[in-house]
């Protein structure tokens, strides 16, 4: 973004303000609570074969039937969304996860012959993996970025 400024500042006042304004929101930025949400989030332009369709909105980053955050962003109106409960994933950048970043619990992971006693079980099995390879995914990241910086 390009600001146009006019009359008599000087380039260092200016940037000292910028910098006093990110770290009053940095400070700030610490008591706005927050939380991580896992989403499937659905694209449902042209779903609904019976209507006419729109147009694909300009915000549109990947084209229909490709959603991300920016549907959200943007309350597109094509945008569906549900949980993803017992996921474990990686996101890139943008928040967004790739095909190949997540897994969630089912299919082969429940258990041959249904009960909910067993789901309930497997399901905290599950959980402890996933938190267990989180720190570890950690431990092993701290100690190779220590290794590959010397």
């Amino acid at each position: 973004m390009s600001v146009l400024l006019t009359g008599e500042f000087r380039e260092e006042d200016i940037t000292d303000n910028v910098l006093k304004h990110q770290k009053k929101l940095e400070r700030e930025a610490i008591d706005i609570p927050f939380n991580h949400v896992i989403v499937e989030v659905h694209c449902l332009h042209g779903l609904d074969e019976s209507k006419k369709v729109g147009a694909v909105p300009e915000y549109c980053k990947y084209g229909a039937k490709n959603p991300g955050y920016h549907c959200l962003k943007n309350n597109c109106l094509y945008v569906g969304h549900a949980t993803a409960p017992n996921e474990i994933a990686f996101s890139g950048e943008n928040g967004e996860v790739e095909d190949d970043a997540w897994i969630g619990f089912g299919g082969e992971m429940e258990p041959e012959v249904y009960s909910e006693s067993k789901v309930k079980e497997l399901k905290e099995l599950w959980k402890e993996v996933c938190k267990d390879k989180i720190q570890e995914a950690y431990d092993d990241y701290m100690l190779r970025s220590k290794s590959n910086s010397k």
